[in-house]
């Protein structure tokens, strides 16, 4: 099974679940402040489990995922590697990280 590199944890991944789910699952969040309570519980709507993938093969981009991923904060999302982790799964070993903001958009 791959594994993911989140918040300095490596999380074991089955590519058959979303990211979100399985950080969860790990005791972690991609979600940042009062998010963790207000977010469209892996609808794909709202943006606030966005994450930037650093390397790893996901499945492709999902209708909604591209939809959400075009407007702020992310405008053209999907260019810089941000990736909803409630609408992706990874198929290899790979790192993402979370940004700082509500939506996690803030990446040094």
């Amino acid at each position: 099974m791959p594994t993911l590199n989140f918040k300095h944890v490596i999380i074991e991944i089955d590519p058959e679940k979303t990211l979100r789910s399985q950080i969860l699952e790990a005791g972690l969040s991609p979600h940042n402040d009062q998010s963790v309570w207000l977010n469209c519980r892996g609808l794909g709507t709202c943006g606030t489990c966005a994450i930037r993938i650093l390397h790893g093969d996901c499945t492709e981009p999902t209708s909604r995922e591209k939809w959400r991923l075009n407007f702020p904060p992310f405008k053209n999302g999907l260019s810089h590697g941000f990736r909803l982790a409630c609408q992706t799964r990874l198929l290899t070993d790979g790192m993402a990280e979370k940004g700082t903001g509500f939506w996690g958009e803030n990446i040094k």
